[in-house]
């Protein structure tokens, strides 16, 4: 379910040039605790329109949305693209920014506080996120790696 590696030749290449790109960007950031890719492209199903779905561990969330210049300081044109669009989501204890490329791919970056990642209790909305598919690409503080290790650990509980 959850591991810690770097985006495969087997993905959709365009895809994953922007998850090596935007964790080498997240890794730059002394905000950023962790990063995980979700969804489809974590699990490695994406189809070539699937969109990159992102959660940020972040101490302060709302710094990205109100210095919403972010998205454009990460080096887009080494894809050939650049920000079209940005359309914000909120989701209770995150939010998220969905990033829309020119001429292609699109983002969702989710940002939450660690909390987000809290073992005890799981978050619902947290459980299904990682159980959708997790992957670690950036953990400074190994929350995420804890988090996808219970998660897996309550799984395997449930499955016997």
């Amino acid at each position: 379910m959850t591991e810690v590696r770097s985006p495969d030749a087997a993905e959709n290449s365009f895809a994953a040039a922007a998850i090596e790109l935007i964790t080498a960007w997240a890794r730059g950031q002394d905000a950023v605790r962790g990063l995980a890719l979700a969804g489809s492209h974590a699990r490695g199903d994406a189809g070539e329109n699937s969109d990159v779905d992102l959660v940020f561990l972040v101490d302060d969330p709302d710094a990205f949305k109100v210095h919403d210049g972010w998205p454009e300081s990460i080096p887009w044109a080494g894809l050939g693209s650049s920000v079209a669009r940005v359309e914000d989501e909120e989701y209770g204890v995150a939010w998220s920014r969905r990033v829309r490329l020119h001429p292609r791919g699109e983002i969702e970056s989710t940002f939450a506080r660690p909390s987000w990642a809290a073992l005890d209790p799981i978050d619902p909305g947290t459980r299904r996120v990682i159980t959708d598919g997790c992957r670690i690409l950036h953990d400074s503080s190994g929350a995420l790696a804890r988090l996808c290790c219970a998660v897996e650990q309550e799984l395997k509980r449930h499955s016997t």
